[in-house]
């Protein structure tokens, strides 16, 4: 027994590591408190935590056994035995450690005795009684200031500056309802990531309940941001419609400067947009394509770099796009995608989707799970035109997966690896296209008739046409530059625009000889050079599969 005891002291020795623990109260600076961990648990000493709290104590020396009273609980800790009781009723065994003539009792004793709930990092737990809460935030070019209902502790706070993303998290928090205009915002498990675009340093302030960031030399950092915003075609701006006041966040994209590009996040997946805009890094960026919330699939065609990424059953709708000469247009038109495996033509009707079909294409773009099985379909990977496999493989890089209903199987009996294919790819408009995405409604078409585009009003849903929300809506001027334009709603000061206000509000921005309503509510996205500039709060879709966005040309 003796050599056993000796054992597993050696043993705790070595996995056994000093921490923090912090109590986060109301009216009172944290309370913090020596703690251990082990196996990954949090050990809380016990005579930190008799300090902090008013509590009443009993020791029996000879069975080594501390009873604490707090209000109308009993907390039995025997030492000895390794075991703790609340109410002499429920028994936590292997929840008390001896360490150092230090008694640690564990981290979900404490919780169930104080009625606590507790927040857990790497190397800190937090103790408090409700999580801390938000109750102003205040946000401008020099200075962030945020006031809690809680004293804060400084590991609650991490302050770091990224490439000119500064970005504070806090921690634990709950989440926030209303985000100021200009911060890049998201939330997970109690924590709150604040992000913003600056080329300037903070200092950062813990006083009680109040954090407080603020701009170094602030007078440099005035001027220094008035010419960053001379320098681009970026603006913000209040415009009143039908006497209701709207924020609107507008880009003009030059092609001289910028390349414009469809980009995808993940398609087939639920992939964060903060993370989307993290490896990609766009300057400017908007969501595109309506898309179904439960797959994640959008209700349009695709194009990304002279590619078919996805084909919509509803194709027959606007389409924004570039060709290949670089010239942006907005037009109706249909695509038609064939292969030919050894001369046999496949007519392809879904790419990068779930939705069953008897002929399927799987690009590299597509992250979802492959449902067919060889049980009911034929598989060829293809590579440079080549078949390469025949199992269903995931694509990589330029592979093409091709998925046939097996019904056709005695059509493809001699096909094998190392045959050719060929494909061949149409539109209607009989034009080289680069980059293309399907959109919503029409704005404004100057090659429309006035009754071709109160048809066009017609023809879509009613709660596109007159629900008022956040919007969303790409337009080309006569010199065909393209403006990405997001509006303000779905919050507490505007619901937002329906489309006959939207077209109001275009006749103030300036002349354009088209314009395109993209998806909009809760989806709306207006991203500039690191910040997601329109409001946005929890209950908006952080998952969105779609963008149109644009990248510095290289110098």
């Amino acid at each position: 027994m003796k050599k056993f005891l000796v054992i597993l002291t050696l043993i705790l020795n070595i996995i056994i590591f000093s921490e923090k623990a912090v109590f986060l109260q109301e009216a009172k600076p944290p309370l913090y408190i020596e703690s251990i961990k082990n196996l990954g648990n949090f050990y809380l000493n016990i005579n930190d935590i008799i300090k902090g709290f008013d509590i009443k104590i009993f020791e029996n020396k000879v069975r080594n056994v501390i009873i604490l009273s707090y209000k109308d609980k009993i907390l039995e800790v025997v030492s000895e035995e390794n075991y703790s009781k609340i109410d002499f009723i429920n028994k936590y065994k292997n929840s008390v450690i001896v360490y150092n003539k230090k008694i640690f009792v564990k981290e979900d004793v404490i919780k169930d005795f104080f009625n606590l709930s507790i927040h857990k990092e790497k190397d800190i737990i937090f103790l408090y009684d409700s999580t801390p809460k938000i109750k102003e935030f205040n946000f401008s070019s020099e200075k962030i200031s945020l006031l809690l209902d809680k004293f804060i502790s400084r590991e609650s706070i991490k302050y770091s500056k990224v490439d000119d993303i500064v970005i504070l998290t806090v921690s634990p928090v709950q989440n926030l309802k209303i985000i100021p205009s200009g911060i890049d915002y998201s939330y997970d498990s109690e924590k709150a990531y604040i992000k913003f675009k600056s080329s300037f340093d903070y200092d950062l302030e813990i006083n009680k309940n109040k954090i407080l960031l603020t701009m170094k030399n602030t007078n440099q950092s005035k001027n220094s941001l008035n010419t960053i915003k001379a320098n681009t075609n970026y603006e913000e701006k209040v415009y009143k419609i039908k006497d209701s006041e709207y924020k609107v966040y507008s880009a003009k994209i030059d092609f001289n400067k910028f390349d414009l590009k469809i980009d995808t996040n993940r398609l087939g997946t639920y992939s964060d947009i903060n993370t989307f805009f993290e490896e990609k890094k766009p300057y400017f960026s908007i969501n595109a394509s309506f898309f179904n919330p439960k797959n994640m699939e959008p209700v349009a065609n695709l194009i990304k770099d002279n590619k078919l990424i996805y084909l919509s059953a509803q194709s027959y709708r606007p389409n924004f796009y570039i060709t290949k000469d670089g010239s942006p247009n907005i037009n109706y038109l249909k695509l038609e995608y064939q292969i030919y495996i050894n001369n046999i033509p496949l007519w392809i009707k879904a790419i990068n989707t779930n939705w069953k079909s008897e002929v399927k294409v799987y690009t590299s773009e597509y992250f979802g799970n492959i449902s067919e099985t060889q049980n009911d379909y034929l598989f060829y990977l293809v590579q440079d035109k080549k078949i390469i496999s025949t199992e269903p493989i995931k694509p990589i890089d330029n592979q093409k997966l091709i998925v046939i209903n097996k019904k056709y199987e005695k059509y493809f009996k001699d096909i094998k690896v190392g045959d050719s294919i060929e494909e061949s790819i149409k539109n209607s408009l009989d034009v080289e296209i680069k980059e293309l995405a399907g959109t919503g409604p029409f704005l404004i078409n100057n090659e429309f008739s006035q009754e071709k585009m109160i048809e066009e009003k017609r023809a879509w849903d009613n709660d596109i046409i007159y629900g008022k929300r956040s919007r969303t809506i790409l337009a080309i001027d006569n010199n065909n530059v393209v403006t990405f334009i997001v509006a303000e709603g779905n919050n507490s000061e505007t619901l937002g625009l329906n489309y006959d206000d939207c077209k109001a509000l275009l006749e103030k921005i300036g002349n354009f000889k088209k314009a395109v309503l993209l998806d909009g509510g809760s989806s709306t996205i207006f991203y500039y050079n690191g910040i997601i500039k329109n409001k946005r709060n929890e209950n908006w879709r952080k998952y969105i599969p779609v963008f149109i966005s644009s990248y510095k040309k290289s110098e």
